[in-house]
């Protein structure tokens, strides 16, 4: 068995371009026809289930979770919940079929292979837009934005965010299931952030824009 490569440090700043990253590699790996078919077979397999996951998500954010019923919020806080980044777009001549993975769907890190530093990539552990709905608004927070803005925050409005730190506003029902910390290591296995449904706490000045009800 080979040595695991050492985890150097995630790279820092914006999302490179990525064309068809589960592809793409600093140290390739030669594989026979045969076994690369196969591959390309698994990683396309992965992808779409994947993309599946996050339209089910997406086409149930309007379904503003019960438990919500069980809980008298009384922070200053909103509680919304976000759409998910799509993981793949069909694409013409796509190294895995037709398809390629979305650049905001991966992060880059670096590892050391023998003398070397490469670039590698991980899903992203928090693949959120800044978009989504408002699932609770404690009344005196209500007041407040109405008394100044004149606009009514409401369940269910969809709202835009300003590009906040997401990684520090996740909300859970369960504070149990709270995860303080994810290593680098478990991200790159897809294990980081697994108990997070999508619910971050907010700020009302958080909020950018509103999609307005053009009934």
């Amino acid at each position: 068995m080979g040595r695991k490569p050492k985890v150097i440090e995630p790279v820092r700043g914006k999302n490179i371009m990525v064309d068809d990253i589960s592809t793409q590699s600093d140290s390739p790996v030669v594989l026979s026809p045969s076994a690369a078919e196969r591959e390309i077979k698994r990683q396309e397999e992965r992808q779409i289930k994947i993309q599946e996951e996050i339209d089910k998500y997406n086409a149930n954010l309007s379904n503003i979770d019960e438990r919500f019923n069980k809980f008298t919020f009384i922070s200053d806080q909103i509680i919304v919940k976000l759409k998910k980044i799509d993981y793949i777009k069909k694409v013409e001549g796509g190294l895995l079929g037709n398809f390629v993975v979305r650049k905001e769907a991966k992060i880059p890190y670096q590892v050391q292979r023998g003398n070397n530093v490469v670039t590698e990539h991980m899903d992203n552990p928090l693949p959120y837009r800044y978009e989504g709905i408002i699932c609770n608004v404690p009344k005196h927070v209500k007041e407040a934005f109405k008394e100044r803005t004149g606009v009514e925050l409401k369940e269910g409005m969809e709202i835009q965010l300003s590009s906040i730190d997401l990684s520090n506003c996740r909300f859970y029902f369960n504070k149990e299931d709270v995860e303080h910390f994810v290593s680098l290591e478990d991200a790159i296995e897809g294990q980081g952030f697994v108990k997070h449904e999508g619910f971050f706490k907010i700020y009302a000045n958080d909020i950018e824009s509103i999609v307005l009800d053009k009934k």
